[in-house]
Formats: C-alpha cells, structure tokens, sequence
C-alpha cells in the first residue's frame, strides 16, 4: 500500500505524521472538505490530489500522480524541488509546497523556501497466488543474502536452513534509520554505545562575520547613505550597516523574511525596513502577513523602552494590514510620518500613512494595481509626496486625503513624454520641488 510521509511542516500537528493512499484520490488544501488541510497559500481552496491509476487486476493501484489544483495560484507545486503541473510519483519522491512565486515550471526552488515536504513511498503489488520474496528486506533491516546463514550488522542473525526453504526470515537487532528518498537502512557501528550519547548542545555557536550580495532583482532605491561613511542595505532577511573606511558590517536581524524596502529617518537615526509576507507573523483573522519595522540604527534594537520614559508606543512594528510585501517606504520631511505602499493581496495595492512612534494610522487608500517602485516626499510641500511605478506618476496630498479621499491623488502619464508604456523606477526631487523620475 503507497503512503505519503510528512518530512517537514511548519505545522506542529502534521509532523511525522503519514497518510495512507488507498483506491480513491486524495486532496490536500485549505478547504476543510479537503482530505488533509493546510493552512498554506491564501488563495487558492485546494492546493494538490494525488490519484491512483493502473489497477493490475487486485483493485489496487500501481502507479499515483499528482495533479496541481491551485490553478489560482502563484505559489506552485514541486516535486524534488523542481515546479510542475502534473507528475508520476515515484517511489522516495519529495512533494513540497512553498514560496515560488517567482519560479517558473520547470525550475528548481530553493529547499529553504519550501514550508511542507511530503515523502511518497510505493510499493508493487503482485497476484495473491504468486509466490514471490519481498524486495525491500534492506528496509526491514536485513541484506538479501539467501544462500547461507548471515549476520546482522549488529551481531543479530539472519536465520537459514529450513525457514529459508519457505522464504520467511527473522530478525533480531535494532531497525536502524531511512534517510528519503532512500530506502536502505542505516545502522550505527558495533562500538556505539546509546547510553553514552551526550544529548546537550555544544558549547560553540555560529556567529555572522560578513554578507556578500545585496538583494536587488525584484527591489528599488534600497540603499541608502547614513553618513559619508555608512550605506545601509538588504540582503536576505538581514539590513546590513557597511562601514566603507574599515570594511566591517554590522546586521539588523529581527525580520523572519526577505527584506525589500528601506527609508531612512531625516535624523538619519532611525531605519524602518519592510519584508514580504512570513509564516510567524499573522493578521487579526490568522493570515500571514508582511510588517515593517522601525528601529535605531546605533543599537541595531526596535525600542523597548516604556511610553512613560519616552519609548514608542508601537514597539517598532507596522503594517500587520499588508498580506503581500511592503512595496516602499518613507518618512516625511518632520520624521513624523512614515508612508507605506504595501500588498493587500497580489493584484492590489494599499497606501497607509502612520505616526510611526504611536503606531496611529493617519489615513489609509487602495492604490491602484500598479507596480510601486519608489515614494519620496517633497521637500518645499511637506504635506505632498510622489508615487512612481508602471506607467504613471501619482501625486499625494496629506490634507486632502483627510477630507475627501477621493481627490488625494492626482495622475500623471509618461506617454505624453515616451509616446509607450514604460515603468518609472526611481524618483527624487530638486530644490525647487519639481519631480525627477
């Protein structure tokens, strides 16, 4: 009988769990009329099937495929890692689902990425009359060795003479442990001893020095000077401070995800960092969502200091309302408001203006559907700022977003100017207050 062993979960209810595969098809999804549900991808209802073809005449099948039901969406579906519609599943196959959403089909996804791998295991099946001697005797602990007494790794006995006339064979010893996708046992040496196994971790840890690379094939205006010394960046889920006079680097590492987006505080003392959507973090109905975080850029810490002795009320977190990424970032020319474009889901874009010290929410607005890839505030109108992204230039105002939201932003094309659609993907102002994108 095939089963599907669950090798990894970032759910603490399905570890080490296994499901067996019996004539009719299996559906795994968040739907709860799914067979198995996940509490993965907040698009699609059911994620994958598995079904069983090929009966050889017992009503058992012999051969399983899985079939991609999320049609919707843009996560994916990967069998050894690689993105596929459909597939014959093969006996030690790894199944997983995951952060795809920039891998195409075809292409292999990190394993990093990947929240549940499932292992299938498959086993042939034969006419009830045949004799025959099983081929997974390496799984049960023993060598196919038939023709005379052997022994166990473990000095346990596989025992011949008139049992192995009827095929049948015992065996004494530990079971040893399988590593999918392979079948074979492993058994420790003949010295080891368990009870000498010491359990505690090691005294030693691992400790980041430096990080080469900067995260920069889906991000703009992601890196920002501090000082004529300093330049602060994403790569990973880390913000790297580089020191260009000692070549040293210092890491903020709160963030659980990849880091996008980054704004720097006119006092040049704080740093807010925005990331995709994590697993760990949770809007107020359960979903995953993307968040910002405000922190000081001498500490590397988000405050913790109590209201009463001059600390934030918003511990330095923000932006729990985004389900997607945090598009782009930045604070206004008091340091006082921090504008967010964010994903509220793919397809849509949210505009959410905080007092970021208090977590207050000034206003918030749909953008449009638009890529978002820059957002600077005016230095001569502080109560204005631009948006730049596909094929426009939108142009917001604090004030008459307050009092009729509506006509809080105004649209500029670059057709007039390219005479074709293009994408804008930076902005900055002059000292007069006129736009450079």
């Amino acid at each position: 009988m095939a089963k599907l062993e669950v090798h990894y979960s970032s759910e603490p209810r399905l570890k080490e769990k296994v499901f067996h595969l019996s004539q009719n098809d299996i559906v795994f999804g968040r739907d709860p009329t799914c067979d198995v549900t996940l509490s993965w991808d907040g698009v699609s209802r059911k994620h994958f099937s598995i079904r069983g073809q090929r009966c050889d005449g017992t009503g058992i099948p012999t051969e399983w495929r899985l079939v991609d039901e999320a049609s919707s969406s843009n996560n994916g579906i990967f069998v050894n890692s690689v993105r596929v519609r459909e597939a014959v599943l093969k006996d030690g196959d790894m199944i997983g689902l995951g952060k795809g959403r920039d891998v195409s089909f075809g292409s292999r996804i990190s394993s990093r990425n990947l929240e549940y791998v499932f292992c299938m295991r498959t086993k042939a099946y034969r006419a009830p009359n045949q004799n025959h001697l099983q081929t997974d005797l390496a799984s049960k602990g023993a060598h196919r060795q038939l023709r005379g007494p052997s022994r166990h790794p473990l000095h346990g006995h596989i025992v011949a003479g008139e049992l192995k006339e009827k095929k049948e064979i015992r065996i004494e010893g530990p079971e040893g442990l399988t590593y999918p996708p392979c079948n074979a046992r492993v058994y420790p040496q003949s010295w080891w001893k368990a009870s000498a196994v010491d359990s505690a971790p090691t005294p030693c840890e691992l400790q980041l020095e430096y990080v080469y690379g900067i995260r920069s094939f889906d991000t703009r205006d992601i890196i920002h000077y501090l000082d004529n010394n300093h330049i602060v960046y994403p790569a990973a889920s880390l913000v790297v401070i580089y020191d260009i006079a000692h070549h040293t680097q210092q890491f903020f590492a709160e963030h659980d995800d990849d880091v996008v987006s980054i704004a720097v505080h006119p006092s040049k003392n704080f740093i807010a960092s925005g990331q995709i959507a994590s697993m760990k973090r949770r809007t107020s109905d359960g979903r995953p969502c993307a968040a910002v975080l405000v922190w000081n850029a001498s500490t590397l810490k988000r405050n913790n200091r109590p209201v009463e002795e001059g600390g934030w009320r918003s511990r330095g977190v923000l932006g729990r309302d985004l389900q997607h990424r945090i598009h782009s970032l930045d604070f206004d020319r008091s340091g006082r408001h921090l504008v967010v474009f964010g994903g509220k889901s793919d397809a849509s874009a949210l505009i959410v203006v905080y007092e970021w010290e208090t977590g207050r929410t000034m206003w918030q607005l749909t953008a449009g559907t638009n890529l978002v890839t820059s957002v600077k505030h005016n230095p001569v109108i502080p109560t204005q700022f631009v948006q730049c992204g596909d094929r426009g230039v939108r142009y917001w105002d604090y004030v008459t977003a307050a009092s009729n939201p509506e006509a809080a932003a105004k649209t500029a094309s670059y057709l007039k100017l390219t005479r074709k659609p293009c994408q804008g993907n930076c902005v900055t102002f002059t000292e007069d207050g006129q736009a450079a994108i």
